[in-house]
């Protein structure tokens, strides 16, 4: 009886990680993304360490993929903020916020992981894919 309920568990959680919708977006003043706020509401389901934050502006990287929550919290930010909207990258909002996700970088991060059926880790591919990118850009350009 105690494994059902584990096992039942378990698939509860699975299911809210992966199929859970998102939708409403704050803004700020400005009309732009309120990415603190968004921080909170998706911590708030899918609660990850700051420094997994960090780490993933950082370099691109979760330092856990094994537990897809870290994924699922990049979806929602990824989502709330209008960055990514059914899979269609918003490239005005990603410019100005990923700096510098230039050239082909948009084309070719859209269709990551095009066949992966969990939206988390689709997402977090698409997002892997344009950081890991947007590093490479920022270290191959001379600033001024």
């Amino acid at each position: 009886m105690f494994k059902i309920s584990i096992v039942i568990v378990a698939f509860c959680l699975w299911a809210v990680c992966c199929f859970v919708e998102v939708k409403a977006i704050p803004k700020d003043s400005d009309n732009e993304p309120d990415f603190p706020e968004l921080m909170k509401i998706c911590n708030a389901s899918f609660s990850i360490p700051i420094s997994d934050v960090e780490n993933f502006h950082n370099t691109g990287e979760l330092p856990d993929t094994s537990d897809k929550t870290g994924m699922c919290y990049i979806r929602c930010m990824w989502e709330k903020s209008g960055l990514i909207n059914n899979w269609v990258l918003n490239a005005d909002l990603i410019r100005s916020h990923i700096w510098p996700a230039t050239g082909d970088a948009l084309d070719v991060c859209a269709n990551t992981g095009i066949d992966e059926q969990n939206a988390c880790v689709r997402t977090y591919m698409i997002a892997r894919c344009l950081m890991m990118r947007s590093i490479v850009d920022a270290q191959n350009k001379p600033t001024v």
